[in-house]
């Protein structure tokens, strides 16, 4: 139960069930499970910018007596405000899943934001209405600080292009002779068969969809307007939220010898300048496209991390409206 010093709802009797009263620890998880209705969401906290200190309880009332039942949670694993959002959100609607009391998605989100200040619910609806919020299999946050990013080399396996030839039966097909075992390249003018110097596993240096040299676009915001909506999220929230490609336009289109994997590993240890050639601002997006498979980062207070959802082509698709 909950140990509040101070709760809006101590005025309430308290269930008198035996599990209750007798401070059972396993039969009151039981009874909670089986008997808490009418469950209303608790929370006090310093500020959206730094929740610290904060409680989150759960109160509702017990089905068979009527008096009040109420569960302080347990603090959440987050670093941030947008990590103790998410992590409170994917708690409270596993809750509900596990008493069989689920609420319909918009209701569920009306009451998540009505847990919070007054002052503070604008914030919460607009963190909401993130894509990465849009349902809560999303909202599962990795860390944002800067640091070695070693990428998986693609392999050829994941090419609609390549081929490993497994038939007994050898066979002529345009211009090659496959054989049991073979491994080809289709993805040129003519199937390419794989040598013995060639990579087990992993692109050959000749695949014809490389780039060389890589593309290299990097996405500002739009217009101030959309910046300033983008940095004052960050701000309330105090974190470098995901970036959201509807805000995005393309801001440089040029080349660059690295692959992904090469600014990956370099672009947290040296300045962009060295590495890019020009001046990355915070909260941009670059876009490395080697041919084989573009990878995107986004530049926040720590450093670079890497993106693993970016709609790159909602933000070509945007004008750049004026300078930020």
């Amino acid at each position: 139960m909950c140990e509040r010093t101070y709760c809006r709802h101590e005025h309430e009797r308290l269930c008198s069930c035996p599990p209750v009263t007798c401070r059972d620890a396993l039969g009151m998880a039981a009874h909670l499970a089986e008997n808490m209705e009418q469950v209303q969401w608790s929370l006090t906290y310093n500020s959206l910018k730094d929740i610290k200190p904060y409680q989150l309880c759960l109160v509702g009332k017990c089905r068979i007596c009527g008096g009040r039942l109420c569960m302080e949670q347990r603090p959440v694993e987050a670093d941030s405000t947008d990590g103790f959002l998410a992590a409170v959100y994917r708690h409270l609607y596993h809750f509900h899943r596990s008493i069989g009391q689920c609420l319909p998605r918009a209701a569920f989100r009306t009451k998540f934001v009505e847990m919070f200040r007054k002052e503070d619910r604008a914030a919460i609806e607009d963190w909401l209405a993130l894509p990465e919020n849009s349902h809560v299999a999303r909202m599962y946050r990795r860390s944002v600080k800067g640091a070695y990013m070693d990428l998986r080399k693609a392999t050829c396996s994941e090419c609609k292009s390549h081929l490993h030839y497994m038939e007994n039966m050898s066979v002529k097909k345009n211009g090659v002779t496959m054989h049991f075992g073979d491994r080809f390249c289709m993805g040129g003018k003519k199937p390419r068969k794989f040598g013995r110097g060639d990579p087990g596993i992993y692109v050959p240096t000749w695949c014809p969809k490389r780039k060389v040299p890589s593309e290299l676009r990097i996405y500002g915001f739009k217009s101030v307007e959309q910046w300033m909506l983008h940095h004052d999220m960050c701000e309330q929230l105090g974190t470098d939220i995901s970036p959201s490609a509807f805000r995005y336009a393309v801001a440089y289109e040029l080349h660059t010898p690295l692959t992904p994997r090469e600014f990956a590993k370099r672009c947290n240890e040296e300045p962009d300048a060295e590495t890019l050639g020009v001046a990355v601002h915070r909260h941009y997006v670059v876009e490395i496209d080697d041919g084989i498979k573009p990878e995107f980062f986004y530049k926040t207070q720590n450093g670079y991390v890497l993106l693993g959802l970016f709609d790159a082509a909602t933000a070509r698709k945007n004008v750049k409206e004026d300078t930020d």
